[in-house]
């Protein structure tokens, strides 16, 4: 009972600040669900609490010219873990090429050299037990992927701590991108786009 009392109390502060941010801007702003269109999930095969999980989402033609004002990932993690742990994940955005098919692990995927900006990020605790619910701002790593002359290149979620507690029991099931946005430009005579 205590452990979904911390994990209930750790979820609600953690959705209550998203929430908050949410609401202030909640009159004026659109919300799209982006479209997940790649995702590889990599480990390390010399230790499997330390792993990446690449993700590419479509940019819908909504968001050309938009601010991104919110952009939140909510994934639901399945660790391979005994009992409760709090386990940090860091969320980048990917500066590199890459395809489900072709993405191996090896030093630009274990250190980021190369593969991911080290210096955009965003992190977030995860408690959990047998799975644990994501839901990371990742406002910045959008935002980057509007500007970006070759169209988003993805994001990668890391742990924060490596280890036998954070191993990834299998892919992520459900993954889920959602952005509040405002001034994009206008589509058509009615302003579809908006």
């Amino acid at each position: 009972m205590m452990r979904r009392m911390r994990k209930a109390k750790g979820l609600v502060i953690g959705f209550g600040v998203l929430a908050a941010v949410v609401f202030v801007g909640v009159a004026h702003a659109s919300v799209v669900d982006l479209t997940l269109e790649e995702s590889a999930c990599l480990a390390d095969p010399a230790d499997v609490g330390n792993w990446r999980i690449l993700l590419r989402f479509a940019v819908p033609d909504a968001l050309e010219g938009a601010t991104v004002d919110l952009a939140v990932l909510r994934a639901e993690l399945p660790i391979d873990s005994d009992e409760e742990r709090e386990i940090g994940i860091e969320a980048f955005p990917v500066t590199c090429a890459w395809s489900a098919e072709e993405v191996a692990w090896g030093d630009d995927w274990q250190s980021g050299d190369g593969a991911w900006d080290q210096h955009r990020g965003s992190i977030s605790s995860v408690i959990t037990d047998e799975h644990g619910e994501l839901a990371i701002d990742v406002t910045p790593i959008v935002d980057q992927w509007l500007h970006a002359e070759g169209g988003p290149g993805g994001l990668v979620l890391v742990p924060f701590t490596v280890g036998p507690a954070a191993a990834l029991a299998a892919p992520p099931p459900e993954i889920a991108l959602r952005v509040w946005y405002t001034g994009a430009r206008k589509h058509g005579p009615s302003g579809e786009g908006h």
